[in-house]
């Protein structure tokens, strides 16, 4: 699964979520995201995937975040990452509770053609569900 265009990137603690979000989910609970998120300015056009595969014959999930933006990530505490996409829907990448998302940042410097110097930043989680649909409260 690749989502439809990305408005928006948010940060919160891991610690601020609600337990369980994986069992909530598949037990069609919604998933409210009740803190408060700091927004990720990102230019070009960030890409979010999700896809599943059988390991030690579980399901398991990998979701994959990756953006370009002027930011460093701070990485002190566990990050979840909300994204917000072009229909309005959001999306959380991360838990309460372990695995927790692993997060890469590469600075670049830019190309002598105009290309934007900052941080590429790749956000990975493999998780039962690792993408899990969330209403921001």
């Amino acid at each position: 699964m690749t989502l439809p265009g990305i408005k928006s990137i948010y940060t919160c603690p891991c610690a601020h979520l609600v337990p369980d979000m994986e069992y909530r989910y598949r037990a069609g609970i919604d998933i409210a995201v009740l803190t408060t998120l700091t927004r990720i300015l990102f230019f070009g056009t960030p890409l979010c995937e999700c896809e599943s595969a059988p390991q030690s014959n579980h399901p398991v999930e990998t979701a994959t975040l990756s953006f370009h933006t002027e930011q460093r990530i701070p990485r002190t505490q566990p990050l979840a990452f909300i994204i917000e996409d072009a229909t309005g829907h959001h999306w959380c990448i991360g838990h309460l509770e372990v695995p927790y998302p692993q997060i890469t940042q590469r600075q670049t410097t830019g190309s002598p053609s105009g290309d934007p110097a900052g941080y590429y930043v790749e956000v990975k989680l493999a998780a039962l569900h690792a993408l899990i649909p969330c209403i921001i409260a």
